[in-house]
């Protein structure tokens, strides 16, 4: 991987994918004028007007990639470096095809568009009224708004916006489109957001080399109290293995934390963010994944679905 080396200044790797509401309004204004040469009575004229009047909101899929870079001497120095990688990572965007990558930054409006990702993450409901900025006004949001004014979080309940962790990974061998029950999931606005923190090959050694000591200790203390080894701690053991021999092989060591965010309409109500959440428990057990609520950290929760590579500890 390009950024698998011990001298390099990127921290964090993250990508998100999100769905959000978006009105059908750039639907309309193409259909206006076809629509205008119809008489008023035509069939076809009512019927388009009828499903364009009926939900006034579609769900769209997104695919943010973030990175977080180590500062420099002093921001310019720091701002060339996020250029810099940024710039790496689309190349490795190109090479997997991914041909609409569009880089956030080098122009005026760079900090409000910025802004507007992130509000829209944190109000995805409100984004259909932000969709179309006034006339003569750049687009995105002022980078002093990006936040909400007010948010309410609890111990006992939620709040219209519910975050969980990825606590698990699936425990058996998976193809490369296991996720794919959980990114399909369109009923409601949420997000999906994975950090990740890629090693050098000498801060990968270290790092399994001393997770392979402490298994060595914790089994030979089991065996001298005379404690018996489970499948799960076999099973731990074989994957540190399996982990040391990949390095050996030249591989890459990638630590990661994954964490799920739904929101609902406000005048939907706080069950019906906890009925949507449950739906997303639901699927990601069908893929393998253990997502749990975040009870009493719903405050900092949100803020790791945001395109701001946090969470990974």
């Amino acid at each position: 991987m390009a950024f698998a080396s011990d001298e390099s200044c990127v921290r964090r790797l993250a990508w998100y994918e999100r769905t959000r509401p978006t009105s059908r309004a750039a639907l309309a204004e193409s259909l206006r004028e076809p629509l205008e040469a119809l008489s008023a009575d035509h069939v076809g004229r009512r019927a388009t007007e009828q499903l364009l009047a009926a939900r006034c909101a579609e769900l769209a899929h997104e695919v943010l990639f973030s990175i977080q870079v180590t500062g420099g001497e002093d921001d310019d120095a720091s701002l060339e470096a996020v250029r810099t990688e940024a710039g790496r990572l689309l190349d490795e965007l190109a090479c997997l095809e991914v041909v609409a990558a569009q880089l956030v930054g080098g122009r005026s409006t760079a900090a409000r568009e910025l802004a507007a990702m992130i509000r829209d993450s944190l109000d995805p409901w409100g984004a259909v009224e932000r969709e179309r900025p006034p006339r003569f006004a750049d687009p995105g949001v002022p980078a002093q708004r990006f936040g909400p004014h007010a948010r309410d979080v609890g111990w006992s309940h939620g709040s219209i916006s519910v975050t969980g962790h990825l606590l698990e990974m699936p425990r058996r061998d998976t193809d490369a489109t296991f996720l794919r029950g959980l990114l399909t999931a369109g009923e409601t606005a949420r997000t999906v957001a994975f950090v990740m923190r890629v090693f050098g090959p000498q801060a990968g050694t270290r790092r399994a080399e001393r997770h392979a000591e402490e298994g060595s200790a914790e089994s030979w203390l089991r065996a001298k109290i005379g404690r018996r080894s489970s499948e799960r701690h076999r099973s731990e053991e074989s994957h540190v293995a399996l982990r040391e021999r990949e390095l050996a092989e030249g591989h890459a060591l990638v630590s990661f934390a994954g964490f799920v965010s739904v929101a609902v309409p406000e005048a939907a109500g706080v069950q019906e963010a906890q009925r949507q959440f449950d739906r997303m428990q639901a699927r990601c057990l069908q893929s393998g994944l253990r997502l749990e609520r975040m009870r009493g950290e719903q405050l900092d929760a949100l803020t790791y679905t945001l395109p701001l590579c946090r969470g990974l500890r």
